[in-house]
């Protein structure tokens, strides 16, 4: 029983002696004098529109400046339009590889044209209104 309780006040005490020796120094850097460290810590601004959630348009420069908001607004037509090719040339390819359309191709196919024609005219009517027709659409 004696030696018993002389191991674990043994082995308690190695642990707490390591726990020492582990936490003790490990604020001891090798380019500090004395292990004393300055720590200073800088608070970091992000701007960010989206940042926590909400949208803040004094953030946003296509909310202040016209000439962005115009070419967002572009942009965003001609991508549709690209999407829209791009899905009418794919329907196509996939409903023209066996030589037979059916009657859910084919109106498959004059809703993709419809739908295209539509995005077309978006583009065109902007372009109108902005002075950037140039016939190609």
């Amino acid at each position: 029983m004696k030696l018993t309780k002389r191991f674990a006040i043994l082995v308690f005490s190695l642990l707490l002696l390591g726990g020492i020796f582990a936490f003790g120094t490990s604020d001891v850097s090798a380019q500090t004098k004395g292990g004393k460290a300055r720590v200073v810590y800088y608070p970091i601004y992000i701007r960010d529109p989206f940042y926590w959630g909400y949208y803040n348009r004094f953030y946003d420069p296509y909310y202040y400046n016209p000439y962005y908001s115009v070419r967002r607004e572009r942009n965003y037509l001609e991508s549709i339009v690209r999407r829209e090719r791009g899905d009418m040339a794919e329907h196509n390819e996939e409903f023209y590889a066996d030589g037979m359309i059916t009657a859910k191709e084919a109106e498959q196919i004059r809703s993709d044209r419809r739908q295209l024609a539509e995005a077309i005219e978006d583009l065109r009517d902007f372009n109108a209104r902005y002075n950037g027709y140039n016939g190609r659409y």
